[in-house]
């Protein structure tokens, strides 16, 4: 249900089966030749792919499709931009489907790029295009690094802004794929990700066609399928919803899914009563990226390192508190990872909606007295291993940062303010806007490793991943532990920070003496960006979802799905927040299930990271965490 449409912006995409299967034109004798299994003497499928996915929101839509009955065409090899010309010009059998094949991240930039994209589409030769995402090579120089690469706007969510915010082109090297895409409704686009798919085709172009101008026969050809029909806006597509159609099920996916996801919370202590006038202090990061495809990997590793220091805080402030060193503040901390921000800001902006028509109930607008949002932290701009900057952008948080900055001085990290007066998009500019509900005197400051224009060459893209991380402060060596210490010791400048702000009532420890934990960050790290079935995962996470949690090799979307779907990444960070906050009772599962909740608002067990598997020995962690839709 869709409550207030202008103060709660959403986009809509139709549910799809995307597949991409390879077409072995009389080439039977390579398959069992069972009469029942005729698809298996024609295709071979692909183990893993994305594709590039159709939105729209209120005015438009974006991204890609490829009808309802799919497209298919011999393939076009490409590896140099004299394979493009030829295509484009003059070729022998179209349309065809080009399968760009660079192998280092500098030639897949090369060849796909918007040039050559709206060039091959323009020819009408070209009905699809692959694209391989494997590279060769080690870690460093030889690594075929790109310059720059990113299919997103030069403003996130422009025109969902204040009015001065997308005056400055925060991502200059943008290259609007994302937009320019929106165009076109028969044109699928598909990224490889597995190494064996990615042989698969070249190797059955190399054995039936053999030359792209004078290619043998017959001919090896790709099947596309990526039925999207929704078209126009979401508006339209809401009117042809209400339609009767025989092909819309009460049980199955709709029409018009909304995105959606949900935004875990949670309290260090106890959740406030009820009208409570304690003020609250806002911790958030976003918890989705952007990207050109729906991936199966995890992106947008610039971003990562935002969400990564905000649960280090968590964990710390979690420490303390069980401890005892901890027991009361004047102020209530309150973290938030806001998902789907990438849309129209719909996590913020429905936290906002229902802080302000009293429907949060834990805390109303008039107690935010500070809000931290933690932006992209792991990129910098010196490209120095020694000396990472970050800078605050600030609004009316002259007072915080002030005392941020010393305590950060202390720790030997280096912060500045921007020397820009406009934001940068934020969630916070859902919290200090009266257009959306907020308050326009709260305190803020939203914390980046970007001055005026952000440093990551490859935001909102698959190149943006923890080797970008790791790369941009250590080209000689593939060393997470740089960037851990970095992220610490910003940590720690941050915990410290808030606790002064929130003012210790009861506490046995000095605010001088407290430090983020580097373990933590480091795995936190890994398990965003490279293994979710990592053990830290594996370890914090509700028992009855450990299945799922180790079903996944490598990384997950963080791509904001919609409503009917659980994204696991939402999954991990709800329970490593609950983790990291709540407290913990050595137990076995049954006495987890009979322990009274004791006031907290969320009960679960889980392995923890002592798990006895004689005994069934873990933790049943008691939390005021939640999670709300967004």
């Amino acid at each position: 249900v869709i409550v207030n449409m202008a103060a709660i912006p959403k986009l809509f995409v139709w549910s799809f089966i995307a597949s991409l299967s390879q077409n072995l034109l009389r080439v039977s004798s390579e398959y069992p030749s069972f009469a029942n299994e005729v698809d298996n003497l024609i295709y071979k499928t692909t183990r893993q792919s994305s594709s590039c996915i159709r939105l729209t929101d209120h005015t438009r839509q974006i991204g890609c499709s490829a009808g309802y009955k799919g497209v298919e065409g011999p393939i076009w090899y490409i590896n140099s931009t004299d394979d493009i010309d030829s295509l484009v010009a003059d070729p022998p059998y179209p349309p065809y489907i080009a399968v760009i094949d660079g192998r280092t991240q500098s030639s897949q930039v090369k060849l796909f790029n918007d040039d050559t994209v709206r060039d091959m589409m323009k020819s009408g030769k070209v009905v699809g295009i692959v694209l391989n995402h494997i590279v060769t090579g080690g870690f460093g120089d030889d690594y075929g690094r790109a310059d720059s690469f990113s299919p997103a706007e030069p403003c996130d969510n422009k025109g969902f802004q204040p009015s001065d915010t997308c005056d400055n082109d925060w991502n200059k090297n943008a290259t609007n794929y994302l937009r320019v895409f929106g165009d076109f409704k028969n044109f699928p686009i598909f990224l490889i990700i597995n190494e064996n798919d990615r042989n698969d085709i070249v190797q059955c172009w190399s054995k039936y066609t053999g030359n792209n101008l004078t290619p043998r026969l017959p001919l090896c050809s790709l099947e596309l399928k990526a039925d999207m029909s929704v078209y126009g806006s979401t508006d339209s597509c809401y009117r042809r919803a209400s339609l009767p159609t025989q092909y819309l099920s009460a049980s199955g996916p709709g029409f018009c899914d909304p995105l959606g996801d949900y935004s875990p919370w949670g309290f260090p202590f106890k959740a406030p009563p009820k009208n409570e006038s304690k003020e609250v202090i806002i911790i958030a990061a976003k918890l989705d990226s952007i990207s050109l495809f729906l991936p199966e990997l995890s992106f947008g590793g610039g971003e990562v390192s935002g969400i990564v220091t905000l649960l280090s805080m968590a964990e710390t402030f979690g420490r303390l508190t069980r401890s005892g060193n901890l027991t009361e503040l004047e102020k209530r901390i309150f973290f938030v990872l806001f998902h789907g921000e990438s849309w129209d800001y719909i996590g913020s902006s429905r936290m906002v909606y229902d802080i302000k028509k009293n429907a949060f109930g834990l805390f109303s607008m008039e107690n935010i007295s500070h809000f931290i949002d933690l932006s992209h932290l792991g990129i910098q701009e010196k490209r120095a291993a020694d000396e990472p900057t970050y800078y605050a952008h600030l609004h009316k948080g002259n007072e915080m940062f002030d005392k941020f900055s010393s305590i950060a001085h202390n720790l030997s990290v280096n912060v500045e303010k921007s020397s820009l007066s406009r934001l940068p998009p934020s969630s916070m500019l859902r919290f200090i806007s009266p257009t959306y509900g907020g308050r326009n005197d709260i305190s803020g400051m939203i914390l980046g490793d970007y001055n005026k224009f952000y440093n990551n060459r490859y935001y909102g893209s698959r190149l943006d991943d923890l080797t970008n991380v790791i790369y941009s402060v250590n080209k000689s060596d593939f060393n997470i532990n740089v960037t851990t210490n970095h992220l610490s010791s910003l940590t720690s400048a941050l915990v410290r920070t808030v606790l002064e702000m929130a003012v210790p009532v009861k506490s046995s420890i000095s605010v001088n003496e407290i430090n983020a934990n580097p373990a933590v960050v480091k795995d936190l790290l890994e398990c965003f960006l490279q293994n979710y079935s990592c053990n830290t995962f594996q370890s914090v996470v509700n028992t009855d979802l450990l299945a799922d949690i180790t079903s996944h090799n490598g990384t997950v979307s963080r791509y904001t799905t919609t409503l009917n779907q659980r994204n696991p990444e939402t999954i991990a960070t709800r329970h490593l927040l609950a983790y990291y906050l709540g407290k913990w009772n050595t137990t076995t599962r049954d006495q987890c299930d009979q322990q009274n909740i004791s006031g907290y608002n969320h009960k679960y067990f889980a392995r923890g990271f002592s798990f006895n598997e004689t005994s069934g020995v873990g933790v049943c962690v008691l939390s005021d965490t939640g999670e709300m839709t967004s």
